[in-house]
């Protein structure tokens, strides 16, 4: 999840799971892993990335912040 010899990186990756898990995983109930990666895929591709603003993007959704850094 983030780069060898770079420990500084693992709190970023680990506010992001925890994020997901007590805002989508704490309560459902998945069959399988391939229940639980067609449940969570959409949450991700479209909420998490297209809908939910993220502070440390200036409040921006992933998607805004990668079309204003393309623009570039």
């Amino acid at each position: 999840m983030t780069d060898r010899g770079k420990p500084w990186q693992n709190p970023y990756v680990e506010s992001t799971i925890g994020r997901i898990k007590d805002e989508y995983i704490v309560d459902a109930e998945y069959q399988n892993f391939h229940d639980a990666y067609n449940q969570l895929s959409p949450v991700l591709d479209v909420v998490y990335n297209q809908k939910r603003p993220h502070s440390a993007l200036g409040y921006r959704t992933p998607a805004e912040f990668e079309a204003a850094y393309n623009a570039h």
